[in-house]
């Protein structure tokens, strides 16, 4: 909204964007893992299979227009032959993985969510293939600053090195 306003000039968020009056450009994409509290019995798992998940409390991020993160999680669950049991809801990462720490239930996160830090979480990938949480740019099509440019650019680059670090394309 901010954007379509003018407000700001660019937008990093997740795709999709249906707006026809911006443009948007996919950056990153990483998988999801398991957050789960640091003493939780799965850590001793390398891998941890979808279904071992079946009759866990999870935290989630909330069914809202604009958060695709809980459909990519909760297609992943139904597909995994489970529907979550949702012990909480939380919109920002960072509390998602508190929720976790203080023991209220597993989270599937981006990947990137490790480096919070937060003690008393654990992170550990699921051994299928989990859908990708993309992040984008997004800017008015009809914006031709030359700052929106070089700011595009500069994203662009960095994104490309994050990518490069993670062993993606």
């Amino acid at each position: 909204a901010a954007l379509l306003r003018g407000d700001i000039d660019v937008a990093i968020l997740r795709p999709p964007v249906s707006e026809a009056e911006l443009a948007s450009e996919a950056i990153l994409a990483e998988p999801f893992v398991l957050a789960l509290p640091a003493r939780h019995p799965l850590r001793a798992l390398r891998r941890v299979p979808a279904r071992r998940l079946a009759g866990e409390p999870f935290v989630m991020f909330p069914r809202q227009p604009g958060l695709v993160n809980h459909d990519l999680v909760m297609d992943f669950c139904l597909r995994a032959g489970f529907t979550p049991r949702v012990a909480q809801e939380a919109y920002q990462t960072h509390t998602v993985v508190g929720l976790v720490s203080a023991g209220i239930g597993v989270a599937l996160v981006p990947a990137s969510t490790q480096k919070i830090g937060l003690a008393g979480v654990a992170y550990r990938p699921l051994r299928e293939a989990t859908p990708q949480s993309r992040t984008a740019l997004a800017w008015r099509r009809a914006d031709a600053s030359p700052a929106v440019a070089a700011f595009l650019d500069v994203a662009r680059r960095v994104a490309k090195q994050v990518n490069s670090a993670a062993g993606e394309p």
